[in-house]
C-alpha cells in the first residue's frame, strides 16, 4: 500500500472528498438495483409481522436515502449503516 503525502492530500484528496460528499447524497441510488423479488419480499415479510433489518457498509444516512429511493424503506424496522456500527464489516 502506498501512502499519500500531506501536501498531496491537501491539494488533491480533500477537494475531491468534498465534491464526493456533496454529490453522493443526491445520487446515492442512481445505479442501485434490487435483486429479483426484493421489491415484494420486504412487504410480504412485513405483512406476516416479521421484523426485517438492513445492514450495509454505507453510512447510515446514505443507506436510509437508498432504501427510500427504492421505495422499500417502510418495510424495515431497523437500518444499520457503517456509522453506528462499532466494527464495520468485514471485521469479525
Amino acid at each position: 500500500m502506498t501512502s499519500v503525502s500531506p501536501r498531496t492530500c491537501r491539494l488533491f484528496c480533500r477537494p475531491r472528498r468534498a465534491a464526493y460528499e456533496s454529490d453522493y447524497p443526491a445520487n446515492v441510488a442512481i445505479t442501485t438495483r434490487l435483486y429479483p423479488g426484493m421489491r415484494t419480499a420486504p412487504k410480504g415479510l412485513a405483512e406476516l409481522g416479521t421484523l426485517a433489518v438492513v445492514t450495509n457498509n454505507k453510512p447510515g444516512a446514505h443507506l436510509a436515502r437508498t432504501l427510500q429511493a427504492l421505495d422499500i424503506a417502510p418495510f424495515f424496522a431497523t437500518v444499520v449503516g457503517v456509522t453506528p456500527a462499532p466494527s464495520p464489516s468485514p471485521a469479525p
